[in-house]
């Protein structure tokens, strides 16, 4: 049986490339994606704490990649709000 918030959860990041799935340790990670021409990236991990069916079973950290050159990149966190809202969307 399929947890519902695990489908869920890939269908709000279908649009980005998935790094690493795993259903039994609770953990769905993208890889890098950003837009053609965009020197910003994003990552968003997402942990599953429990097989409930509620916002608290779900936790999401994302990530973002500015880079001002190839070789000149720097990751910050996203804000709480942006993790938020993905998390609202699951």
């Amino acid at each position: 049986k399929q947890n519902i918030m695990w489908v869920a959860t890939l269908e709000v990041l279908n649009f980005l490339p998935i790094n690493s799935l795993d259903y039994n340790g609770g953990l769905i990670s993208t890889d890098w994606y950003s837009n053609e021409n965009s020197n910003e990236s994003i990552k968003i991990n997402v942990s599953f704490l429990s097989p409930e069916i509620k916002t608290s079973s779900v936790e999401v950290k994302a990530f973002k990649k500015i880079c001002t050159s190839s070789t000149s990149c720097k990751i910050i966190p996203t804000s709480k709000t942006f993790n938020s809202k993905i998390k609202d969307q699951i």
